[in-house]
Order: structure tokens, then C-alpha cells, then sequence
């Protein structure tokens, strides 16, 4: 389950609704809604203050939970 949040993404374990390891993805933004590719490799949202953020589409890769890249 993932779970956005202002300059924050959870990745949340179902059967336990707790954040897994390394489960808390740090960038600078606010989010909207989180949608995917078609592979499962990537999640994109939208930052609704791309002022603040630097862009307007933030893209998180699912595999590795890294931060988006700068």
C-alpha cells in the first residue's frame, strides 16, 4: 500500500499496516494521487507546488524505494 504524503511517500505492509523497511521515501512536494506504469516498476504523481518542489511530475521507483532523483 502506498500512502502520500507533503514531502513524503509510506510504503505501507498490508498485513500489518505498518511502514516496511525502508518503507519512507523523502522528496520535496505535494503530492496528489499516485498512479502507475503498466510494468509495476514506476509510481508518478503530480506536485501541486512544483514552486517548491522544482517539478511538476515526481516519479518513484517501486523496486528500489529510492528518493526521486534530483
Amino acid at each position: 500500500i502506498y500512502v502520500l504524503a507533503t514531502n513524503r511517500m509510506f510504503v505501507l505492509d498490508p498485513s500489518t499496516n505498518s511502514i516496511q523497511p525502508n518503507g519512507e521515501i523523502a522528496f520535496v512536494g505535494t503530492p496528489r494521487s499516485l498512479a502507475f506504469t503498466p510494468d509495476g516498476k514506476w509510481g508518478l504523481t503530480i506536485n501541486t507546488t512544483p514552486v517548491i518542489g522544482g517539478k511538476s511530475i515526481i516519479a518513484f521507483d517501486l523496486t528500489s524505494n529510492a528518493p526521486p532523483s534530483t
